[in-house]
């Protein structure tokens, strides 16, 4: 725990006059040094109801704390509302005990206070301010998917205060019961429009999926991880029965203006405001026959890769704020919701013919989220832009698509038309395969982290033949990694993750499975070039140890 240490000297000066008023004390002529050990900010969770802060004391001349005078003081409504008058006198003990009160209208998340200690042998004060964070449960926080000991289990690693609170199985802590079904897949919706619409007071719409369907879906982490409403229930009942498919979970997100998921090769849309969604088929120039293999959503759109037609696709979403009915179904929508098109052909993009068919040489190995530099001075959600990358069947290459989100939205207004910005080809770099895990985000741009065995490498494929860069190694030489994720791929809202220490965008994820058989989660904290930085609230090295095999990892 990160404490502030504070030092009162107070210079004894023994006056007959002082004895009259103070008492019979038997001090000397000398300096009297107070120690107070009080942490800087005191983190206690959502479901805590009480925190009792006891600071040490030590002081060189009394030999108790019968000289001292103690009072604390405490405001929701800043530090600066104590330095007036206003707060409240909570105690007037050397500690303090503070209830919290969870139905409180309003919440408040924040706590000011200050402990005053005044030495009575010479009127010295000493204030020490101090904070107590209220933190949501399970928000902020790394969940983790996995197994061990014959059980599929959903772990966490959450930041309380200065402290890192690792659970191997928090679904089980909450409800008492295992999930039953295999791990499949983690995921979610950020940024949610309407969290009252979606009965949600979290951040972000938490997903779980295993091969059990009754228990998989939109978990409630506000409130235990009860499922507030399975993939059954969240889509079209026509297009669930024609092509979710359980145990097959490529991915579901959202971060703009609607959210997609991509499920059994199909792909299913809705809006940010409510969990329902409806399948999302091709129109008649792309023919039904297809299978969605990767894909990402990147702030007001979302681009998939067809693996069936060796091609790409806009999955457009940008008008469905609203659409998608409040209650029940909009029978009208039988026939699929939204707009699934390819990627438009403009004289500016990088090349044309790639979007017809990329070639049968080539295996997709990645698509994800990065920056673009854009040619003004654009909002953040407009300097989104995509990477996709590929692996060559027959050489020795590797082969990246870069598209600009914007244009993709809004093709009218955007500055910079071309949606497809930028074409790469460069040296497959060692290990690299199909199946290596991959990261990236829109915070940085034409960089790509992956993983070969216990290694972390930064690529820079914006240099000639692609420039890798070893930025961590896990010290178990027979580790190797089996998922990678960045803790935000989108445009985060930063202030909802103050306790999190770090930026989101910055923050990478790899869960590795060690040569005992055992999972470790390991958490580089990165810095605006992509390398592990040296400051922040937390280690900017993690390695949480105490999981099984480990599916799937995720930052809520």
């Amino acid at each position: 725990m990160k404490n502030m240490k504070w030092l009162a000297i107070c210079f004894l000066v023994v006056l007959a006059a002082c004895y009259d008023d103070l008492g019979n004390y038997n001090y000397d002529n000398s300096v009297n040094e107070i120690e107070i050990d009080l942490a800087k900010v005191y983190g206690v969770r959502k479901m805590d109801t009480t925190l009792v802060i006891r600071p040490l004391i030590r002081q060189t001349a009394g030999k108790s704390l019968e000289n001292l005078r103690f009072m604390w003081r405490m405001s929701t409504k800043g530090e600066q509302a104590l330095s007036s008058p206003g707060g409240d006198t909570l105690s007037y003990a050397d500690t303090v005990a503070l209830v919290i009160d969870t139905k409180e209208s309003p919440f408040h998340y924040t706590y000011w206070l200050r402990f005053y200690v005044e030495d009575l042998t010479t009127g010295t004060r000493t204030m020490i301010p101090t904070t107590v964070s209220i933190v949501k449960p399970y928000e902020g926080c790394w969940m983790v998917l996995h197994e061990q000991d014959g059980y599929t289990k959903l772990g966490s690693i959450e930041y309380v205060g200065d402290n890192m609170l690792v659970t191997d199985d928090a679904y089980y802590k909450e409800r008492g019961q295992h999930l039953t079904g295999k791990p499949v897949h983690l995921d979610a919706i950020t940024n949610i429009a309407a969290p009252s619409y979606w009965g949600y007071d979290a951040a972000a719409a938490f997903y779980c999926f295993t091969d059990n369907p009754e228990e998989s879906g939109l978990l409630r982490q506000d409130d235990g991880f009860s499922l507030y409403g399975s993939m059954e229930k969240c889509i079209y009942p026509d297009h669930y029965r024609q092509a979710w498919k359980p145990d097959d979970v490529i991915m579901i997100g959202g971060n703009g203006n609607g959210s997609m998921a991509i499920s059994g090769g199909k792909v299913f849309q809705g809006s940010l405001y409510i969990p329902r969604m409806y399948g999302m088929f091709p129109g008649a120039t792309l023919g039904q026959d297809y299978y969605i293999s990767h894909g990402t959503s990147a702030g007001p759109t979302n681009i998939v890769y067809d693996k069936l037609n060796r091609r790409f696709l806009n999955c457009y979403t940008g008008q469905n704020w609203w659409w998608t009915p409040m209650w029940g179904w909009d029978n009208s929508a039988d026939e699929g919701g939204g707009e699934m098109d390819p990627i438009f052909k403009h004289p500016s993009n990088a090349s044309n013919e790639i979007l017809d068919d990329i070639g049968e040489d080539k295996e997709m190995v990645y698509i994800g989220t990065g920056f673009w530099y854009g040619s003004s001075l654009m909002a953040g959600w407009a300097r989104i832009c995509i990477y996709a990358v590929a692996n060559s069947k027959v050489n020795n290459k590797t082969y990246i698509y870069e598209f600009h989100s914007y244009p993709l939205y809004s093709p009218g207004e955007a500055e910079d038309p071309a949606p497809f910005t930028g074409y790469y080809i460069i040296n497959t770099p060692s290990g690299f395969t199909a199946e290596t895990p991959c990261a990236s985000s829109a915070d940085y741009n034409r960089i790509l982290f992956y993983a070969v065995d216990n290694r972390v490498y930064r690529l820079d494929f914006g240099q000639t033949d692609g420039k890798s860069q070893l930025i961590w190694q896990h010290p178990d030489g027979g580790a190797k990694a089996k998922a990678m994720k960045m803790a935000r791929k989108d445009v985060p809202e930063d202030d909802k993750y103050h306790e999190y220490g770090h930026l989101p965008n910055r923050s990478l994820g790899i869960a590795f499975e060690t040569s005992d058989g055992k999972g470790d989660v390991v958490i580089l904290n990165l810095n605006n070039s992509g390398k592990v930085d040296s400051d922040g609230k937390y280690p900017s090295t993690q390695i949480h140890s105490g999981f099984g095999k480990i599916k799937d990892i995720l930052f809520l």
